[in-house]
């Protein structure tokens, strides 16, 4: 069977792993898959600038981000590949994060042609070198990685933008469903937490004339409809169990990694999405209130503590200065999902489904795709005698 009867739409297929044993084929060791064209995505930020490669072989498309660092001050890429790979060991159990393929060095000069001449860079895909942990630490600026791109997704932003100039009960509910698809999968990743999970780093797939059915299922299944899949983007600041860093945290700062945050899981910083929510009027203003409160103590000088008060300045902070630093507690992630259950409400489509994606808190995601038009199975006529 060929890839275009596997995987018709590629984005679609990256979306929910379909077809993932031939693009992993492709895009694991890029210098060899056949890269036929590049372009840049977005500008230059303070980390780095992107590429979209594009393979286009017998008329099929197939994408992947090219990340490439800016500087020494830049997110370290090596530490984002690191985390990459953990969230890999995911990918069969929830839709919410892309792959990370490869790791790579720039041969001296090919920075600066991929950077402000990539239309004229493709031969710098084959001189990409191998790197390594220690080559991160001394020439952090030359690390680019390989990611799976989801090819015309938005950012959550523009969903968001959206609903505060034209609100909707129609976007109201694809902005929950879309918050629903975030908040069932990070606590059920251990010791993760994003740490930038802002409207940014959440992007979005829109189906096209058509409609995404969802069944979550922990103690019982949550069903919805909506025409948004989520992905998580963006691992440079995400904390999660490892031992493969920089001997030094003095090796680790120099270079960009995230040091002296890598032991300290924040899942509560993740929790900026639900705060651009209530600002655009999707969610209701006592939506922290109403959440049962854990019994997480407030983790003192650490980056969760910034995120925290940064994320409930002004709106949540009359609960802070209730409770105080020491003794506080935060809403506790995995109640977002028991409150969002009460506020999405069925919704249907004048569309056909696109497919059905089943997630379970403790089993391998499975997708149902509708059979094609003459699929079914002709009984047999019994022959007369």
């Amino acid at each position: 069977m060929s890839i275009q009867q596997i995987c018709p739409v590629s984005g679609e297929c990256v979306l929910f792993g379909r077809g993932e044993e031939v693009f992993q084929s492709w895009f694991q060791d890029i210098r060899k898959a056949g890269i036929t064209s590049i372009r840049p995505i977005g500008g230059v930020s303070k980390n780095g600038f992107v590429r979209e490669l594009k393979r286009s072989v017998g008329g099929y498309d197939s994408y992947v981000v090219l990340k490439s660092n800016l500087d020494r001050t830049s997110d370290n890429l090596y530490y984002e590949w690191l985390v990459g790979q953990y969230l890999n060991t995911f990918m069969y159990r929830f839709p919410l994060f892309v792959k990370t393929y490869g790791v790579y060095e720039y041969a001296p000069g090919d920075k600066k042609l991929m950077q402000y001449h990539p239309a004229d860079a493709l031969p710098v895909i084959a001189r990409l070198r191998n790197t390594s942990v220690e080559r991160s630490i001394s020439v952090p600026e030359n690390i680019c990685i390989v990611v799976q791109q989801v090819h015309k997704a938005i950012p959550f932003q523009q969903l968001i933008n959206l609903h505060k100039r034209e609100p909707s009960e129609e976007l109201k509910h694809e902005i929950l469903c879309v918050l629903y698809q975030v908040y069932f999968v990070l606590p059920l990743i251990p010791g993760f937490s994003h740490n930038d999970l802002h409207d940014t780093n959440l992007i979005l797939t829109f189906a096209e004339n058509k409609y995404y059915e969802y069944k979550y299922t922990r103690e019982h299944t949550f069903s919805f409809h909506n025409r948004y899949a989520a992905k998580a983007i963006d691992y440079g600041r995400c904390i999660y169990p490892t031992d493969q860093l920089p001997e030094t945290k003095k090796e680790q700062q120099n270079a960009g990694y995230p040091w002296e945050y890598v032991d300290t899981p924040c899942k509560e910083s993740d929790m900026k999405l639900i705060k651009y929510c209530i600002d655009c009027g999707a969610l209701p203003i006592n939506f922290f209130d109403t959440l049962q409160q854990s019994h997480a103590s407030w983790v003192e000088d650490s980056l969760c503590e910034d995120s925290i008060i940064d994320m409930n300045r002004g709106l949540y902070a009359k609960y802070l200065s209730t409770v105080g630093k020491s003794k506080g507690t935060y809403p506790d992630i995995r109640d977002i999902i028991n409150k969002l259950e009460k506020l999405i409400q069925p919704r249907t489509y004048a569309f056909p489904r696109a497919c059905t994606i089943h997630v379970d808190a403790e089993a391998p995601m499975r997708v149902d795709w509708p059979k094609a038009a003459g699929t079914r199975r002709r009984r047999k006529r019994k022959t007369r005698r």
